[in-house]
C-alpha cells in the first residue's frame, strides 16, 4: 500500500510511530487514515483525527512533531506528483502558495483589529 508507507515515512521522520508505545505515538483505528495522510496533507491529518480514524495519549505532542518536520514540505512529494502539471508549475504553485503565507502584518492591519482579530 504506497499511502501507508509513505505515511510511515513522514511519522519516522517526525519521531513518532504508527501504533507504538509512546504518548505521541499515533494509534491507527480506521486504514482510511493512510490515504487521508497521502492525498490531502497535513489537512487529512486534522480530519482523519476529527472521523476517528486515529488518536494518541498525548495530541499537542504529537502534533508538535508533525508540524516542527515542516510537515506540509514533507507531503509535497505526492501532492505534487498527483497534479497534472509540469515540474515548473508545480514549483510555482508552491511558492505562490508560500508567499500567501509569509504575508506581512501590514495587510493584516488593515483588516483587522488592533488585537489581531476579526471585527466584532
Amino acid at each position: 500500500m504506497k499511502s501507508e508507507h509513505f505515511t510511515r515515512k513522514v511519522m519516522s521522520r517526525a519521531g513518532i510511530s504508527l501504533n507504538g508505545n509512546l504518548p505521541w505515538d499515533i494509534q491507527v483505528h480506521d486504514e482510511r487514515f493512510f490515504d487521508h495522510i497521502y492525498h490531502s496533507a497535513s489537512e487529512g491529518l486534522g480530519d482523519s483525527y476529527v472521523k476517528g480514524y486515529w488518536d494518541s495519549d498525548d495530541l499537542c505532542e504529537t502534533l508538535g512533531r508533525f508540524i516542527a518536520i515542516g510537515a506540509r514540505r514533507a507531503v509535497r512529494g505526492p501532492i505534487t506528483h498527483n497534479m497534472q502539471t509540469t515540474h515548473e508549475e508545480q514549483l510555482r504553485s508552491l511558492e505562490v502558495v508560500d508567499s500567501h503565507y509569509e504575508a506581512k502584518n501590514g495587510l493584516y492591519r488593515n483588516m483587522l483589529d488592533p488585537y489581531m482579530l476579526p471585527p466584532m
